[in-house]
This record gives C-alpha cells, sequence and structure tokens, in this order.
C-alpha cells in the first residue's frame, strides 16, 4: 500500500519479473504559510486578552462602583478561570469525546 504522498508505478524488467517503484510527491498543504497564519492568530489572541484584562478593571470600578480590591479579585479569578478551563475542556475531550 502507499501513503496519501506516494505515487506507484509498476513496470516490467528484463526477465519478466515485476519491479514496483514509489515516488514521493511534495506536498502542498501546511508549511510556513499555515506556521504564521497559527502565529498571527495566537498573538492576536493574546493582544485582546490582555486588552479586555484591562478594561474589566476599568469598567468593574467606574461603571459598577466596586471597590478597588474586589474588582482585583474579581479580574483574578477571571483569569484563573480561564488558565484552568481550557485543561478541563482537553480532558473531556480526550476521554470523552474522543
Amino acid at each position: 500500500m502507499s501513503s496519501a504522498g506516494e505515487a506507484m508505478s509498476t513496470t516490467l524488467n528484463d526477465h519478466g519479473a515485476v519491479k514496483v517503484s514509489t515516488q514521493q510527491q511534495k506536498s502542498t498543504k501546511g508549511g510556513w504559510k499555515s506556521a504564521i497564519f497559527i502565529i498571527f492568530v495566537e498573538v492576536a489572541e493574546r493582544f485582546s486578552y490582555y486588552g479586555v484584562v484591562g478594561n474589566l478593571i476599568t469598567y468593574l470600578t467606574n461603571v459598577l462602583g466596586m471597590p478597588m480590591a474586589t474588582a482585583a479579585k474579581n479580574v483574578d479569578i477571571w483569569i484563573g478561570a480561564s488558565a484552568i478551563l481550557p485543561l478541563f475542556g482537553a480532558f473531556v475531550a480526550d476521554s470523552y469525546l474522543g
């Protein structure tokens, strides 16, 4: 059997035996274009994450009128939850969803 990136060809040699040869085909998927896209998406995600953290403190203190200590505590809880929940989601996806 050949894999997805190989092409098989069969020929007969001088003695009538079948000769099977495989040639590697260059993959057209992936590479640096995909890697640069993933890096860009991760950088954008970090910018949005820290932008929300800074604006959340301002919103909690100015609009909702929370004391600074309570607002900081709530933002710390939000940061902790956003760090732990992907681990929980990965466990559930790996163990139960396939």
